[in-house]
């Protein structure tokens, strides 16, 4: 029984501790419109190359865009930002980034799924 619980516990991952997150997504209403913005969590960069993208389901893909670090223009500085139209129902999606945890030579791709509340 213990090899078959191991076994299960490397096919669904469970035995590896989760990876901290990171980026998070920000939202703020503004007027009419939905301001969103990635954020690079601790250390972690987001990649300027590979803009982060939000699709949202049965709409359009949202590309953010940001100002890019002259030091290192390969990152953005700060947050990546997109203003979208406010809308009365909730809108779910997946935000889509590159991202380069500090000390990692390799940029990841994270994938978060997304729901957006309704406007107010």
């Amino acid at each position: 029984a213990a090899a078959g619980g191991v076994a299960l516990c490397l096919l669904l991952g469970a035995c590896t501790p989760a990876r901290p997150a990171l980026v998070r997504l920000e939202t703020a209403q503004v007027a009419d419109s939905l301001v969103l913005q990635v954020v690079a969590v601790g250390h972690a960069r987001v990649n300027a190359g590979a803009p982060p993208a939000l699709a949202l389901e049965g709409e359009t893909v949202v590309r953010f865009a940001g100002t890019i670090d002259p030091a290192a223009p390969d990152y953005f500085i700060g947050p990546s930002r997109v203003a979208i139209p406010a809308a009365s129902r909730e809108r779910r999606g997946t935000l889509h980034a590159s991202v380069c945890p500090e000390g990692e030579r390799v940029c990841r791709v994270v994938s978060l799924p997304v729901r957006l509340a309704a406007s107010r």
